[in-house]
């Protein structure tokens, strides 16, 4: 007995179409996932630029103020050295002249040179006279040539403590000048510290200010220069002492009583 085959299932009847089946929406899912995919990269690779330009810009701070820091450092290098190397106020020619007239008497000496301190001693009434009545004016060019002699540099620590004095207050160097050879350490011994040089210094009438130029070393380098030139000059001891540029042999105070009478 025959059957009539069921049109529905028949061995003739396609299977269904398995795209058929996923349709529009599984495309929809499809298009959905890589698009998401699409923005986390996206996401990401943003994150990472972001990353690198702070990074970049780190990089760039750290270098700038590296940059900065450094030029900070050559400027207060230079600043310092500018200061240190500053010449004292109220020099003339380099020299520190006290009085006024026609005829100069020029001194080079070194504070730890005995026979200096003797030449001052035995001539401050005769020249403060000659400087008061405008006979002469006195050319004082202190220098340092006895530091082999000081295990503390007496002599070019005492001849910068000079240079803050003329540079606060000129008209307070003679008396510290009388005060310093009075006061003259003994050669091979320590010399006076830099606080007992502000001391003196204060003490000859100079201001209160001068304590910090001598404590700071603010004119070191300039006692070294001018040390330099003397030697340029010709000057090979101390004490040497020219009458209007001739030096004197005799330096006793009647060789020099002979020598300004003569000049004037």
């Amino acid at each position: 007995m025959s059957h009539d085959a069921d049109p529905t299932t028949g061995p003739d009847t396609p299977a269904p179409d398995s795209s058929a089946v996923r349709g529009p929406t599984a495309r929809s899912a499809h298009t959905a996932a890589r698009q998401r995919l699409a923005d986390q990269t996206a996401a990401a690779a943003r994150t990472e630029r972001q990353r690198r330009g702070l990074f970049r810009g780190v990089v760039v701070a750290v270098v700038l103020l590296l940059v900065a820091g450094v030029a900070v450092i050559v400027n207060l290098g230079r600043a310092a050295e500018q200061e240190r190397s500053a010449s004292p106020a109220h020099l003339v020619d380099g020299g520190i002249l006290v009085g006024e007239a026609d005829v100069t008497l020029t001194v080079y000496e070194d504070f730890l040179c005995p026979p200096c301190g003797s030449f001052a001693s035995e001539n401050r009434g005769q020249i403060e006279a000659w400087v008061a009545d405008g006979t002469v004016q006195v050319d004082y060019r202190p220098v340092a040539i006895l530091d082999r002699l000081s295990p503390d540099l007496y002599p070019t620590r005492a001849l910068a403590a000079a240079g803050a004095v003329v540079d606060r207050s000129p008209e307070a160097y003679p008396d510290f000048h009388a005060a310093l050879f009075a006061a003259q350490p003994q050669q091979g011994a320590p010399g006076l510290t830099d606080g007992q040089l502000s001391d003196l210094a204060v003490g000859a009438g100079a201001s209160q200010d001068v304590r910090a130029l001598i404590g700071s070393g603010r004119f070191l380098d300039w006692a070294a220069a001018t040390t330099a030139r003397s030697s340029q000059a010709g000057v090979v001891g101390t004490p040497t002492v020219l009458v209007d540029g001739v030096q004197l042999q005799d330096t006793s105070a009647a060789g020099l009583r002979v020598a300004v009478a003569a000049a004037g």
